[in-house]
């Protein structure tokens, strides 16, 4: 049954309780009087069950899922809440892997000679070679103060001939980030299929500083890249790099996005990466809101998001075998009265394959506080809350690396206080580690310098946590 069918039975569920009420009324003892069962009145007051949870639906391939934390307000009054869309996608069939058509793009700037990042780049760049076969295509560009192709892209077919390219890598030079990551971009988009899987995998280790460095216009290649059908990750490698910069790249792209602390880690990272593109099962994918009764206040996790306050998309690219991704936004409901319903929002899904059933979201309008409390849904509630709470620890890690300690500080403490209220009012155990790990986080940021290394590196780390708890 789609959504729709539900919400109309529904409806007409109310209607017909609507009808009832007054013969219902007139049956239920108020005290005294004479009956058959010793005062207790014909019939007992009904006692409401509990909302329905969001109904889960199928949207091509994934499995969709879109409700409020709570599915009733006040009347009179507006009021926010916290919509949470979930995706599950089903496992990969790992006996039916789709070829890649892969573009290394690598910084071979002078600051890859510190701490080794060079050769262990090479290194992690050799296993991924060594790891295709010759379905897959590959090709690998170079960028220092201009993009180098260094090997064209084509079939699988002399990894002996890559391997000796490989070797033969020198560093030099600034960072034309742009420059790479478009030459990359250029040589998969000369191979593209829908039975491939596209990708641009850019390893930096600074931060762009020649040919267009605006983060914007960077992201904008990106996202036009894949909305012809490539995709984008990147990995930012040590602590001089821009991890907001290449956060949005991979955001835009529709790919992963990485922090390797440690050079030594690159080979794990690389392989990683291969096989998540080898677990593809679903590409370009995006979600659709449209809110009625409702107006945005904002989108949580720093999803590539277009639009306006009634209309938004969320962008997501690809998504892998057994991953479950979430998005929540911000929702100001708009008053209503008590006995009708408010048509939230409609949530599409749509890929690489077309469009899908929308999922309807429906506020129940009351003026009984305590079925507001009851309509509570603790499973989207716990989601919403942590990434609420994660959005903060976001906020704090901007700060600190911004040098406002205190403010980032007051932030930090603010986001452990909803992440632990939360997990005591939902018995949430995600939640209780949330609030462990951001006390963690505060200690961290009071014990080092913003431009320490320890400082840095705590941002990255954080940011990236915080990416996957928003997600």
């Amino acid at each position: 049954m789609t959504r729709w069918h539900l919400t109309a039975a529904l409806a007409g569920g109310a209607t017909l309780a609507a009808l009832l009420a007054p013969t219902l009324n007139g049956l239920v003892s108020t005290g005294g009087g004479d009956t058959n069962n010793g005062g207790g009145g014909l019939i007992q007051p009904l006692v409401e069950p509990p909302l329905p949870p969001p109904l889960t639906q199928q949207a091509g391939k994934i499995q969709l899922t879109a409700g409020l934390d709570q599915g009733a307000v006040l009347a009179g009054q507006p009021t926010e809440r916290l919509l949470v869309v979930t995706l599950k996608a089903p496992d990969a069939d790992g006996g039916n892997d789709r070829p890649v058509n892969v573009s290394l793009v690598i910084d071979r700037s002078g600051s890859m000679q510190q701490r080794g990042k060079m050769e262990y780049a090479k290194r992690a760049a050799r296993e991924l070679i060594e790891s295709l076969d010759a379905s897959d295509t590959f090709s690998m560009v170079l960028f220092s103060d201009d993009a180098e192709l260094l090997a064209p892209a084509r079939p699988m077919l002399d990894a002996a001939w890559l391997l000796r390219q490989v070797d033969a890598i020198e560093e030099r030079g600034s960072t034309n980030l742009y420059a790479g990551m478009t030459m990359g971009i250029e040589q998969v988009r000369r191979s593209v299929s829908s039975e491939t899987v596209n990708r641009v995998v850019l390893l930096t280790d600074g931060r762009a500083n020649l040919g267009v460095v605006d983060p914007d216009s960077l992201g904008n290649i990106a996202a036009s890249a894949a909305s012809a059908g490539v995709t984008l990750s990147a990995m930012g490698l040590g602590v001089d790099y821009n991890e907001d910069l290449l956060a949005s790249l991979a955001d835009h792209g529709g790919g992963s996005y990485r922090y390797v602390s440690d050079p030594t880690t690159l080979t794990t990272a690389f392989r990683d990466e291969l096989q998540q593109m080898s677990a593809v099962v679903a590409s370009g994918v995006a979600v659709d809101v449209d809110l009625g009764d409702a107006e945005l206040v904002s989108v949580l996790g720093g999803y590539a998001t277009s639009g306006d306050t009634d209309r938004t998309r969320i962008w997501l690219g690809d998504l892998y075998g057994g991953e479950t991704r979430k998005i929540v936004l911000k929702v100001r409901v708009k008053p209503g009265a008590a006995g009708g319903d408010l048509d939230i929002a409609k949530v599409t899904l749509s890929d690489r394959d077309g469009s899908y059933a929308p999922a309807q979201v429906v506020a129940k309008v009351t003026d009984r506080p305590e079925e507001v409390e009851r309509s509570l849904n603790k499973g989207l509630a716990s989601l919403g809350y942590m990434a609420v709470a994660s959005d903060l620890a976001d906020q704090a890690a901007s700060a600190y690396a911004a040098g406002k300690k205190d403010e980032s500080l007051s932030l930090l403490r603010a986001s452990t206080g909803i992440a632990a209220q939360n997990a005591a009012r939902f018995d949430d155990d995600s939640l209780r580690k949330q609030a462990a790990t951001l006390e963690e986080q505060r200690v961290q940021y009071d014990a080092a310098a913003p431009e320490s290394e320890e400082g840095q590196h705590a941002v990255k780390q954080n940011k990236a946590t915080g990416r996957a708890w928003s997600r």
